[in-house]
């Protein structure tokens, strides 16, 4: 997801950077400071720049001691009075932001908690003034810089509305066009800093937002509606250049497309999954029949490699997103089927995908050219076997696509994650067989996948991830054992219906699958 918008945010401050002659300090408006804010503002700048040097004595620390009184002073001044001006208020803005940088890499709570402190009152003087020129880039700067503050203080409950917020700013203030007025970078009116490139500290700004933004989006895919919004906009408008150009682009464009994917399937959000799984598709299809294959191999045989192998890395997880979104829609129909009969289910399901169309994030300039390529799955509940046969065969065609780019040599991890997958298929495909019978050949075909995987991958996983997933085939295998022994018990329970020797048999059968039930556990409990 970050990868698509470093590219093309890079590709704004590369813009922005040749163009960077053609702004000059003449065209940034005057500012009229009361010579007491300008004061505390030069101090402010003096003493970050003494500490950037670790040049901090005694008598700097008084210094310190003293602008910050000031600073406070002047923070009363302006919130009991309604005739400070503007500028006053922003260059206040940018000496507290001074003095909470200066903290930013203590240990000591104490520090820390000056340091959130200054931030604060920072972002609480340009409040609704943030979209002013002069006040952009310290009011988004000052956001990322509190939120790495209250990482160290361990408060995380506003980390999200930081960054949000920062985001917000941005996109309000470029208003997501590629021109909009130069932010005025305040200190290089008074002489105190010499950068001429307004703009690019705005997009690195930026830049640094959704780094942050897309990492909390991994530790916790969860209630991210804002930055989804964004990277599918993002997406939308960059769709016809990445068609049309076909380069590295259409790699990062649908690795981005493909992470939405995820958060839709988690949000049970399928019609949205599957347009974007399909729209990765569709942008790697074209951009193997259009660009790769013509590209002369013996003139350009390193780019031809290159290209190969991204083209083969996409293919494969597109392929094992599809399994997922298969997979995720049989589990939520099993779950709704639970709960209500098959013909309340199957209305409930499309009264909802159409109760919802009206809102939904998709690719308009790709829908017609979407449409072979969906059709080929539902993306309502399905509630009978042929259906969910449908959804279990390709789910099965998928991981198997998937298995054969990531293998057991090349990446023994992902091939084990595969293999789980593939079990799961069947186990939420079971539920769907209407007999005992049918159900317990599913059963046992699942634990031969993961017996045998556990063969394969035992002697030669060795790292802490190949580890874990061994331990999770281990999990699977018990899991598959007790689904089989609960079967087996049914028909002890009904003992009426078979004789004294099939009786033995079966509970000699029982004896061994609880058997194995326990070594897999055991195992489970075992592994590190």
């Amino acid at each position: 997801m970050f990868a698509i918008t470093e590219y093309v945010i890079k590709q704004r401050i590369e813009k922005s950077s040749q163009s960077a002659d053609a702004r000059s300090i003449e065209s940034v408006e005057n500012m009229n400071v009361n010579e007491k804010f300008l004061k505390v503002l030069k101090s402010s700048f003096e003493i970050k720049y003494l500490h950037e040097m670790d040049q901090l004595s005694k008598k700097k620390k008084k210094k310190i001691k003293m602008t910050e009184i000031r600073m406070d002073d002047l923070f009363q001044d302006v919130t009991s009075s309604t005739d400070t001006t503007f500028d006053d208020i922003i260059v206040l803005a940018i000496a507290y932001m001074n003095m909470g940088l200066i903290y930013v890499d203590c240990t000591e709570e104490k520090g820390l908690y000056a340091s959130k402190n200054h931030f604060m009152r920072c972002i609480e003087l340009l409040k609704e003034k943030e979209l002013e020129r002069k006040a952009i880039l310290t009011a988004i700067r000052a956001r990322l810089e509190l939120k790495s503050v209250l990482i160290k203080l361990k408060e995380p409950e506003v980390f999200d509305l930081l960054l949000d917020k920062a985001m917000e700013l941005y996109l309000k203030y470029t208003k997501e066009e590629n021109e909009y007025p130069d932010p005025i970078n305040v200190p290089i009116i008074f002489g105190i800093e010499d950068e001429k490139n307004f703009l690019l500290s705005l997009d690195q700004l930026h830049l640094i937002t959704m780094d942050n933004l897309v990492n909390q989006y991994h530790f916790w895919p969860r209630d991210k509606d804002r930055l989804v919004i964004y990277v599918h906009n993002l997406l939308n408008r960059q769709i016809l250049e990445t068609l049309k150009f076909q380069d590295i682009e259409c790699y990062y464009w649908t690795l981005a497309s493909l992470d939405l994917t995820q958060y839709f399937i988690n949000n049970h959000r399928f019609t949205e999954a599957r347009h974007h799984l399909a729209a990765a598709d569709y942008v790697m299809e074209k951009f193997y029949k259009d660009k790769l294959v013509t590209i002369d191999k013996t003139a350009s045989e390193s780019l031809y490699t290159a290209m190969l192998n991204k083209y083969q890395h996409a293919h494969a997880n597109i392929a094992k997103y599809w399994s997922f979104y298969g997979m995720m829609l049989l589990y939520s129909s099993k779950e709704k089927l639970c709960q209500k009969t098959d013909k309340s289910c199957e209305t409930e399901s499309l009264m909802n995908s159409k109760k919802e169309s009206e809102n939904l994030l998709l690719f308009a300039d790709l829908e017609k050219d979407l449409e072979s390529i969906s059709s080929k799955i539902t993306d309502t509940y399905v509630s009978n076997l042929n259906d969910a046969k449908v959804i279990f065969v390709n789910v099965l065609r998928w991981l198997d696509i998937a298995k054969s780019y990531f293998t057991i040599e090349n990446n023994l991890a992902q091939y084990g994650r595969i293999i789980i997958e593939i079990s799961k298929a069947y186990k939420y495909f079971a539920y769907y067989e209407p007999t005992k019978v049918k159900q317990i050949k599913i059963c046992k075909l699942q634990i031969e996948i993961l017996e045998n995987a556990i063969k394969e991958i035992y002697p030669k996983a060795k790292t802490d991830e190949e580890m874990e997933v061994r331990k999770h085939i281990h999990f699977e295998l018990g899991i598959a054992y007790s689904t089989f022994l609960d079967k087996k018990a049914d028909k002890v329970n009904d003992s009426t219906e078979i004789t004294t020797s099939e009786l033995k048999t079966l509970n000699t059968e029982i004896k061994q699958l609880v058997e194995n039930v326990l070594t897999h556990f055991k195992s489970y409990l075992n592994i590190l």
